[in-house]
């Protein structure tokens, strides 16, 4: 007899931290434990022998297969077999199993956003293989629902304003945490008024190269890195169109606007930062050298800052991101 169980590392996979799925192709419910991508896990294998002498088995493997294979499988009238499983978690010999009831633990740090099964344990004995299907047992099937890791980057993006009718130096700071960054690009939108021009271009060639938008590749790099990108923004007035209050309405409109100071401008100005990156978790590297984990995707993120102009109280930049 099998049993299979699931302790969490760091943060732990307790009771909160479970989903429950139909699995209609099998009449069952699948339990999920939520994890992240990273985070460190252990499977407790509980094995119950009936023989009245202890036995050395040659191995032990753990199946764990996705649920989109998985469901492939059984709709086929097929079994699991050792082609279908995203990972096999390993046991070397010598294991000896006793009379009574026996405990092994498997670790695994998953790279790889996506939801498992843990489908079958394989004992290999001499010459023999038994294998244990989840879908054939009456224990619980337990499976993990692998989500992105939180990402650690973060972005600054000065000056805290704009002051209208001045070019000036903007500085954006990537700072890419504990994360390993494979790409990402920058884009910098200004509304009505503000003009960017790309970073490092030429004096000479300034005047045409003002826009109102700018997209600028971020580099790959590794955790702990700084990346700094400076450009040049300008701020010019904009007039807004006539209200709507007929034509005296409209000269009403622009004689009050210039009373006030505004100079017929159009309130705040923006220019938003928006940085998107595909990361990897930090022991990526560490975990991939061993050899055993299948390559995956990167993760994605999305980082925002914006800028205002000084027209109204309240302008500023800031920083902050989010998972995806």
């Amino acid at each position: 007899e099998t049993e299979l169980s699931i302790d969490g590392g760091g943060g732990g996979v307790g009771r909160r931290d479970r989903t429950s799925q139909p699995l209609p192709f099998l009449r069952r419910k699948l339990t999920k434990h939520v994890c992240s991508v990273g985070e460190r896990l252990e499977f407790t294998l509980r094995i119950n022998s009936h023989l009245p002498r202890p036995i050395s088995v040659n191995g032990v493997r753990l199946y764990l297969v996705t649920l989109e294979r998985y469901e492939r499988v059984y709709r086929r009238d097929s079994v699991v077999a050792e082609d279908d499983a995203f990972r096999i978690l390993n046991l070397d010999a010598p294991i000896e199993i006793q009379p009574g009831e026996n405990e092994f633990r498997f670790g695994w740090r998953p790279m790889t956003v996506a939801s498992y099964v843990l489908a079958t344990v394989e004992i290999q004995w001499k010459e023999a293989g038994f294998f244990y299907d989840s879908a054939l047992l009456r224990r619980p099937m337990i499976g993990l629902d692998v989500r992105p890791s939180e990402p650690t980057q973060t972005i600054e993006l000065n000056p805290l304003f704009l002051i209208p009718g001045h070019v000036q130096n903007v500085r954006l700071v990537f700072h890419s945490g504990s994360d390993i960054i494979t790409e990402g690009v920058v884009r910098l939108v200004c509304s009505d008024g503000l003009q960017v021009v790309p970073p490092n271009t030429d004096a000479a060639g300034l005047d045409g190269a003002w826009g109102d938008e700018c997209v600028i590749p971020l580099e790959a790099c590794g955790p702990g890195k700084k990346i700094v990108i400076t450009t040049l923004v300008k701020s010019s007035t904009v007039r807004q169109p006539d209200g709507g209050g007929g034509e005296a309405g409209g000269d009403d409109d622009d004689d009050a606007a210039a009373a006030s100071g505004d100079g017929g401008g159009g309130g705040v100005q923006t220019m938003e930062a928006r940085v998107e990156t595909r990361y990897r978790q930090e022991s990526y590297t560490s975990v991939m050298e061993e050899g055993e984990e299948p390559e995956s995707e990167p993760m994605s993120t999305i980082l925002e800052a914006m800028v205002t102009t000084l027209d109204r109280p309240g302008g500023g930049g800031g920083g902050g991101g989010g998972g995806g």
